[in-house]
This record gives structure tokens, sequence and C-alpha cells, in this order.
């Protein structure tokens, strides 16, 4: 079984709610030993760009959504390679 772990937003009480998710499926996934794709995990990994440079979250929204929820073009390619690495291993 996989279980996912949402993309971040921009909405503070939806955030909220998604670090809680997140932290709760972490401690699931330590104890029935499930597979987790954390999507999340995508913004922070993306807090350093390719030179090395913090990348805050308002830039991280601002590359990969059209407002603070709905993803973009560049956001929904970064979500599906994601899920593609996760799946095939590529």
């Amino acid at each position: 079984m996989t279980l996912t772990v949402p993309l971040p937003c921009g909405d503070p009480i939806i955030e909220q709610r998604l670090i809680d998710y997140r932290r709760l499926l972490r401690k699931v996934e330590r104890q029935e030993k499930i597979q987790l794709l954390d999507l999340y995990e995508m913004e922070i990994e993306e807090q350093e760009d390719n030179y090395g440079e913090k990348v805050t979250k308002r830039q991280f929204l601002r590359q990969y959504y059209e407002d603070k929820i709905h993803l973009n073009k560049d956001g929904k390619e970064a979500m599906c390679q994601r899920v593609y690495e996760y799946f095939w291993g590529v």
C-alpha cells in the first residue's frame, strides 16, 4: 500500500493540516512498514536552487502555483516527475 502526502500550499490553515497529516503518516509508515509518496518533501528539497541559494516558500509557490493552491504547468510537471521517479525509479 502506498499513501501520499500532498504538495504544500499557501493557505495557512490547510498548510498546518498538511504538516500534521505528514507527521501522522510518517509515524504510520514506520509502524506499519507502508510506502509513503511524500510530495510535500518536494518543497523541502526545492529550498535550494541550482546555485545553492536558499529559496523561500513564497518563491516556491510563485514558481509552481497559479495561486496559493492550484499548480501551474511547471508545478504539474514537477509533481508528475516525482510520481514517475517514485514508482519507476528513474
